[in-house]
């Protein structure tokens, strides 16, 4: 990625440090307080991995940055909720739910077409 000034680089790097300061605190609310986030134990994993739920930011980390809202309250458990991978990925990335369905998989093709 390109930057145009030192000011942009040292922008760009306080959104990492702070993005990943939050997930860090996130993290540690899930691991204290799981009968209030994950009362019914889901299995918290990566994108694709069966049955697997992700933490989420019900504000996201990008939004809280560009608002300035303190680290401690970003990952506050009032913040997080968790949710099956795909919800998750479909919220963020302009993707509708619908397009997720048979992900990753390829949907298989009828015999006759």
């Amino acid at each position: 990625m390109y930057y145009d000034s030192e000011e942009e680089v040292r922008l760009a790097q306080g959104e990492v440090h702070y993005g990943q300061k939050v997930r860090r605190l996130s993290h540690g609310n899930l691991r204290r307080y799981p009968e209030i986030l994950n009362p019914n134990g889901h299995k918290v994993g990566g994108s694709g991995v069966s049955r697997a739920h992700h933490l989420d930011h019900i504000i996201p980390i990008s939004t809280c940055w560009e608002y300035q809202v303190p680290e401690v309250s970003a990952s506050d458990v009032r913040n997080l909720q968790v949710i099956p991978w795909f919800v998750n990925l479909s919220r963020g990335s302009g993707i509708r739910l619908e397009q997720l369905v048979g992900w990753p998989y390829p949907r298989k093709k009828r015999a006759g077409r």
